[in-house]
């Protein structure tokens, strides 16, 4: 694509008056990909904020002919030239006020007007920031808003009127996406669903739903029902002998009225809570509330309630209140709401990966960047133990490690309940740390500011991999920087990756070391539960101590060439996952097509005339 030579220029002298920012050569080019409409692989600590703030000034004038191509999208706009309108979608509500209010003057200076759009505004706020030029929020929070606009326009069209509530609509001109494997990938298949609320849950459903919990710690696998371990998709049902063994119970008088089918399924509702869904792995109770959990992100889900009666199965389990049930009013996956921009772009410091799925699903190519600094972090090699317990053993003393050197730690955790068993652990071996997990998120941007100060040891979910810099003081810069710690390798490398590019950001020393155990979930998805005979399962005592010889049976450190052979396999056990789950994407995908084909044929919109969600 041919650009003015000049098209970055009047940014980069308001950015250098307004922020004391000069953009450097590999953001000018980073800029430049994203308007060629590529995903863009930029290091963490570049300027990722300033690369999609710069890419985005120079759309607003209008997407270039060879930039929709490259893209394979029809644009929804095919006035080219004409002025756009820009969405930002950055990782939460926080980031969108950050940098929108960061880049305000920018923008000023150019004649752009620019908002945030956050959950917490009302529709008028709303209708405000979407009249601006440039508009920074969620990637959900633009589908609901998409969702609630579409509503409206029906019902003006059944009431032979037409009032908007939000004033003035996103345009779908050009959606511009920081963290975009996160967006793009983790959240394709993720529906974002406006909801209206069915009948509320009656005492007796109420009833039959705690009696199904009960009954539920009562069954024995495989003897009353089918439970597959290796499939998790796959519906847990109860066996001939269970049903027998439950019609024969005698039932509370509040249950007379339901039929067989329907107590045999609130049973099978019940054991899927029980087996599938782990209190503080997939969800929180906060304050007599049920929160799912991402995985991905390690945050609560806003809003989010599962279908078919399994979210009050949950709540049943944990003796809540029942919440009532919902009935979907509108529905659009992140892909769909993605895909319908005239110009889509993307920003992260991991898209290499998937990068054949970008290319397949959106048609966007992926692009590597160089840094600007060179990158100083080191790869320590990995270690391998057979059990957790060990494994943390070996860890709490490379904690104390790292802290009498001087430097900050940073213990990336799967889940909130390992987190917080992680604390226990540092508090019993008398370690002072901080802790962010779900539960800390008002103070996640504070936490992770934070956690490069020198002595400074921070536990934490996969939300500490993305948003907000940690800066490290002087004290821990010259003692190595930061050590991050991947205490339980991830499915996807890419998270592994964002995790251990925390450290050695900018040009900064900084140091990461993984660890596994033959009993972690991602050995076990991915090798059942023969350990690989290759691998050297031991203790990993003499951390720090890679001269030692590693055959005197004082030290049971690795050498090397084992060390990675550990590596190795690491890799080759989350490809083996990623490839699973990519293959479950594309059947979601296939799936949700032949449903939405079959509604048009019948004269439905597949956005607003969505099917219950049985999931």
């Amino acid at each position: 694509m041919r650009l003015k030579p000049d098209l970055f220029e009047p940014f980069r002298r308001a950015a250098s008056l307004r922020l004391g920012l000069d953009p450097r050569p590999n953001q000018i080019i980073a800029a430049r990909r994203m308007l060629e409409g590529c995903v863009v692989e930029l290091d963490t600590g570049e300027g990722k904020t300033l690369v999609t703030a710069m890419a985005a000034a120079a759309l607003t004038r209008g997407v270039p002919d060879t930039a929709r191509d490259a893209g394979n999208r029809a644009s929804h706009n095919p006035n080219v030239g004409a002025r756009k309108q820009v969405l930002v979608a950055t990782a939460n509500d926080y980031l969108a006020r950050r940098d929108a209010h960061w880049m305000h003057e920018v923008y000023r200076d150019l004649g752009l007007t620019v908002a945030a759009v956050t959950a917490d505004d009302n529709a008028a706020a709303r209708g405000a920031g979407y009249a601006c030029d440039l508009v920074y929020g969620t990637i959900r929070q633009f589908g609901f808003d998409y969702l609630r606009y579409r509503l409206d326009q029906r019902s003006a069209a059944r009431l032979g009127s037409y009032k908007q509530t939000i004033s003035t609509w996103i345009a779908r001109d050009v959606l511009l996406v920081d963290e975009a494997d996160s967006v793009l990938i983790d959240e394709a298949r993720t529906p974002m669903v406006i909801s209206g609320l069915a009948e509320a849950v009656d005492p007796e459903r109420a009833a039959c739903l705690g009696w199904a919990a009960v009954i539920a710690q009562r069954l024995q696998a495989d003897r009353d029902y089918w439970l597959s371990l290796d499939d998790p998709s796959v519906p847990i049902c109860l066996t001939e002998g269970g049903e027998r063994w439950l019609l024969r119970q005698s039932l509370p008088d509040r249950l007379d009225r339901f039929t067989t089918t329907e107590l045999l399924h609130a049973v099978e509702r019940a054991l899927e809570a029980r087996h599938r869904w782990v209190r503080d792995v997939d969800y929180l109770v906060d304050r007599g509330r049920l929160l799912l959990i991402d995985h991905l992100t390690g945050r609560p889900g806003v809003n989010r309630q599962l279908g078919g009666g399994l979210h009050q199965a949950i709540e049943a389990k944990e003796s809540l209140e029942l919440s009532p049930p919902t009935r979907p009013l509108a529905r659009v996956t992140v892909q769909e709401f993605a895909s319908s921009f005239g110009h889509l772009a993307g920003i992260t410091a991991t898209a290499w990966e998937d990068r054949r799925e970008l290319q397949e699903v959106y048609g966007l190519a992926v692009h590597r960047v160089e840094s600007h600094a060179v990158c100083r972090r080191r790869r320590l090699p990995a270690m391998a133990t057979a059990t957790q317990e060990t494994k943390w053993e070996v860890i709490l003393a490379e904690v104390k490690q790292m802290i009498d050197a001087g430097r900050a730690v940073l213990i990336g955790t799967a889940s909130v309940e390992q987190s917080e068993r992680v604390c226990r652990l540092l508090t019993n071996s008398e370690i002072e740390h901080v802790l962010l997990n779900a539960r800390q998120t008002q103070y996640e941007a504070e936490i992770v500011a934070l956690a490069g100060r020198s002595r400074r040891v921070t536990v934490a979910t996969n939300m500490a991999g993305r948003g907000t810099d940690i800066r490290i003081d002087e004290a821990c810069l010259s003692a190595g920087g930061l050590h991050v710690i991947i205490s339980q390798p991830h499915a996807m490398r890419r998270i592994d990756r964002q995790l251990a590019g925390r450290c050695g950001r900018g040009g900064d020393p900084g140091t990461v070391r993984a660890y596994v155990s033959r009993d972690d979930p991602l050995w076990l998805d991915a090798f059942g539960s023969i350990p690989s005979p290759r691998i050297p399962w031991g203790r990993g005592e003499g951390l720090g101590d890679e001269d030692r010889d590693p055959t005197s049976k004082k030290s049971t450190l690795w050498p090397r060439r084992a060390s990675g052979v550990v590596e190795r396999t690491i890799l080759r056990a989350q490809r083996i996952v990623e490839r699973r789950q990519r293959a479950q994407r594309r059947e979601l995908t296939r799936d949700e097509a032949e449903v939405q084909a079959a509604l048009r044929a019948i004269g439905l919109d597949p956005h607003l005339d969505p099917l219950p969600d049985d999931d």
